[in-house]
């Protein structure tokens, strides 16, 4: 992302999550001094405004940061639409935790959008009008330029959140291993090749970190050995994270991924946390 004040893009739904929604987005844009544009997809309507401006009174949204923008069309659409004429460098969405048997396969709308935003998305799950700060950051990291773009913005949030922990993660997996145990390799010989394994993968991370300053922060590292996305995921569980970071694939998420899944599909399943599907879009 450029040196630019970032601009964010709130999309707000009618509903009971809509001062939350819009609260969280108020005070992540205080906190990254960015600029805030609400968005609902829907009619121009008196009645529509007028329930939309309490939300966004309940919510502490002051007057000169009450962008609101109500366009009609498709939820879906529309967003990705506005996000990108407005070179949005991040879309806040909120976001149930699971998708339903159906859902999954059809795709809520907040996941979908998520699957196909010109820019970073932001997956709020417990979205609340008088929000806190992030307090246990999980980035999950690999050693590319959208990663350490990521790694980037995580750093900067985490010094302005004053976080409690800051965890650094990389997946990875062990290819072979079964075959090779089919052939004879004995438990051993496995062990000893599983600790190398861990040993360098363990070790691309330190390199890989190096070139960030990460001084002051409550950094922990792991080095993730099973399924790409899932490793990720049971680590911001088990961690009590409040917020995930993923790189996006390169390219967009199709309907065939959740059949032969990327990585991030299991994180958009059924997200631990805040989900921040990071990308770089047109307005980075």
């Amino acid at each position: 992302m450029s040196s630019r004040p970032l601009k964010l893009l709130a999309a707000l739904a009618l509903s009971p999550r809509t001062a939350a929604v819009a609260g969280e987005a108020r005070r992540l844009a205080q906190a990254l001094q960015a600029e805030l544009t609400f968005l609902h997809v829907g009619q121009d309507t008196p009645e529509t405004r007028s329930l939309l401006n309490e939300a966004l009174q309940q919510a502490g949204v002051e007057g000169h940061m009450r962008s609101l923008d109500i366009r009609p069309g498709k939820v879906e659409s529309v967003s990705c639409k506005r996000a990108r004429e407005l070179g949005s460098d991040l879309l806040i969405l909120g976001a149930l935790e699971k998708e339903g048997p159906l859902e999954y396969f059809v795709g809520s709308a907040a996941r979908r959008i998520a699957r196909n935003a010109p820019c970073s998305v932001l997956l709020l799950t417990e979205p609340r009008a008088s929000p806190s700060p992030f307090q246990r950051l999980v980035v999950n990291v690999t050693e590319d330029d959208p990663s350490s773009a990521m790694l980037k913005l995580a750093i900067d949030l985490a010094r302005r959140e004053a976080v409690e922990s800051f965890h650094v993660v990389r997946e990875y997996e062990l290819f072979g291993l079964h075959l090779a145990m089919a052939d004879g390799v004995d438990s051993d010989e496995a062990d000893a090749y599983k600790e190398n394994v861990q040993a360098d993968e363990e070790l691309k991370l330190s390199d890989f970190l190096e070139q960030f300053d990460l001084q002051g922060l409550p950094l922990k590292r792991a080095c993730l050995r099973g399924k790409e996305g899932w490793q990720a995921v049971e680590y911001a569980w088990e961690h009590g994270a409040d917020l995930l970071l993923f790189p996006a694939p390169g390219r967009r998420l199709t309907f065939w991924d959740k059949f032969f899944q990327h990585g991030v599909e299991f994180a958009l399943q059924s997200l631990p946390c805040a989900l921040l599907l990071y990308r770089s879009g047109e307005g980075a």
